[in-house]
């Protein structure tokens, strides 16, 4: 998911990317980290037993993206911000509901 993504925010043309299609497995919700974003403040957001794996307190090169399964496991994507900023609407995303905006630098 993660390659997939970084590409297409890579591409001019692309202003929306509908999460859904690049995940390949049943999901819940997806929220995005901003740089800066403290471990606890994502545990609290998340509800889950989490773990920040890329240190996003200390980052400003990256949006994290978390996916949360069915099964309440999940699974993380870095989005490089130089390629593109990605806005979404509401809290997280839903696979009802999925569609973030992409805005270039």
């Amino acid at each position: 998911m993660e390659v997939s993504l970084n590409k297409l925010i890579k591409e001019d043309h692309i202003k929306t990317i509908d999460i859904g299609d690049l995940i390949t497995y049943d999901w819940e919700r997806a929220y995005m980290f901003h740089p800066y974003t403290e471990e606890a403040d994502m545990k609290d957001i998340l509800g889950l037993k989490f773990h920040d794996p890329v240190g996003m307190a200390l980052r400003d090169d990256i949006v994290l993206l978390v996916v949360v399964k069915d099964d309440n496991t999940f699974e993380y994507a870095k989005v490089q911000l130089g390629y593109g900023y990605l806005m979404i609407d509401e809290e997280y995303l839903t696979p009802e509901n999925d569609v973030v905006e992409i805005t270039q630098p």
